[in-house]
């Protein structure tokens, strides 16, 4: 997926284009909305003993467009103007997912037309760290930069009444419990290849691909999300990395490589934390101004 940084200039030209007016603020929360199921998923898979297979399930639900409308609407209760923001926050949404489709994703995707259909969606034109990537990622740098002294021009306009509490917990258990009627359906649908790891004993002669797995050149082997080790036929590499990789299956334990690309994370991670502070940072600039104002 693009870093959080490569979404910004993006956002901010489509949103204001087509919703006016619209408060730089929540344009750059809408870059998170899809991502915030992931960046969640690191930890608790870090600090939980929760099964692997049913934390990626659970957040590949909560990281549809489905529910990331349902996390907007949440979001949009916090708004003095919940309308206009649940608008941007939605349009915010639907670009971040088209975005993260437009790359190339083995095993991966996004998907946009649950639950009525759980089929990934990978339309692939650019891998994440390539020029395309490097380029946004310049340009939504330079936009925020640009547009910084706007900034102040919206007020922090946090505005919270009884119903809107009702809302926003109303929309807050949907999020949490929805995904949890749909557990079996990307299992069904083979997403992320989840089927096909949990059939261990039927996994010989079956098609495979992960999406950025740890590649281990001392033993040779390859490392899934679920921390489970298989020997890489045919790949013979000298340094740790990230991969993504097609192959098929030897025997249960041995995958063969047909395809493999080398990712670079360094620079998806570094530019993924740096938009998050960068986010953070124009809400408490926001609170700040307001506070400066009311005391002067």
């Amino acid at each position: 997926m693009p870093n959080t940084i490569a979404h910004i200039g993006l956002h901010g030209i489509t949103s204001r284009a087509l919703i006016k007016n619209s408060d730089f603020k929540w344009i750059y929360l809408a870059c998170l909305i899809p991502d915030i199921p992931w960046i969640l998923q690191r930890l608790l898979i870090t600090f939980s003993g929760f099964n692997p297979f049913d934390i990626r399930i659970y957040t590949m639900i909560q990281a549809s467009l489905f529910l990331c409308l349902t996390l907007s609407a949440l979001f949009s209760f916090f708004s003095s103007n919940s309308k206009k923001t649940f608008a941007i926050l939605v349009l915010g949404s639907l670009l971040h997912l088209l975005l993260d489709a437009a790359q190339y994703k083995w095993a991966n995707g996004v998907h946009l037309f649950a639950p009525f259909s759980w089929e990934l969606t990978n339309y692939g034109f650019f891998w994440p760290n390539d020029f395309v990537t490097v380029s946004l990622t310049l340009f939504g740098l330079g936009y925020y930069i640009f547009y910084w002294k706007k900034y102040k021009l919206y007020e922090f306009d946090l505005f919270i009444t009884k119903k809107k509490i009702q809302g926003i917990i109303f929309f807050a258990v949907l999020y949490l419990t929805l995904p949890l009627f749909f557990m079996n359906s990307p299992i069904e649908a083979d997403n992320h290849f989840i089927k096909t790891f949990l059939e261990k004993e039927n996994r010989v002669g079956k098609y495979i691909e992960i999406d950025r797995c740890g590649y281990n050149p001392v033993t040779n082997t390859l490392i899934n999300f679920t921390n489970e080790d298989f020997i890489a036929e045919g790949l013979d590499l000298k340094e740790y990395t990230s991969l993504s990789i097609k192959g098929f299956f030897v025997d249960s334990h041995t995958i063969k490589i047909l395809e493999y690309h080398v990712n670079n994370q360094m620079l998806r991670d570094f530019s993924s934390i740096l938009g998050i502070l960068l986010l953070i940072l124009i809400w408490i600039k926001s609170f700040w101004d307001k506070l400066k104002r009311r005391t002067t």
